[in-house]
């Protein structure tokens, strides 16, 4: 959300790693709503992964950067 409290529009980074490997990015559109949505179709090696996800912000919205941490069993 803007400081108008509304939904943020323009495009989110995302980069998804194994360990300290890069292991595919995306560039993907924020939503109406403000929701990005990626999917990583190669991901079949078992392992802890992390997904990076950067939005460059815009007139409305500062920049901001978050990660999410999961494993494939």
């Amino acid at each position: 959300m803007n400081n108008k409290k509304k939904a943020v529009q323009g495009k989110v980074k995302l980069t998804l790693k194994k360990g300290k490997k890069v292991v595919g990015k995306r560039t993907v559109t924020l939503s109406k709503k403000g929701v990005a949505k990626g999917v990583f179709t190669k991901v079949k090696a078992k392992g802890k992964y992390t997904v990076i996800a950067e939005f460059q912000g815009n007139k409305t919205a500062k920049k901001s950067k978050a990660t999410a941490k999961f494993t494939v069993k």
